[in-house]
């Protein structure tokens, strides 16, 4: 399905946002609303959503940042997030 989709993203590089010596390389593409599914296929293939934007990190040797995604109904917050929940 991606391939379907390749032709939307391009390549921005810019300063390492997690302060390493390197250029990051980010693959992102912008999109108006995507239905569910095609989301969770790209979430799941380890690309970020920003607003509009979608992305993934595409730096030349590097994988030093690496996407995780939180079920929402399983964090335990502790008292202090709780409070400002």
């Amino acid at each position: 399905m991606s391939s379907q989709f390749e032709k939307f993203f391009h390549n921005v590089s810019v300063v390492c946002p997690y302060g390493l010596p390197n250029l990051a390389v980010y693959r992102q593409a912008r999109f108006g609303t995507l239905p569910d599914f095609i989301m969770e296929f790209f979430l799941d293939s380890g690309y970020r959503r920003n607003g509009d934007f979608l992305y993934n990190m595409a730096c030349v040797d590097c994988h030093a940042c690496v996407p995780i995604r939180l079920e929402a109904n399983r964090v335990i917050l502790n008292r202090n997030q709780r409070r400002v929940k």
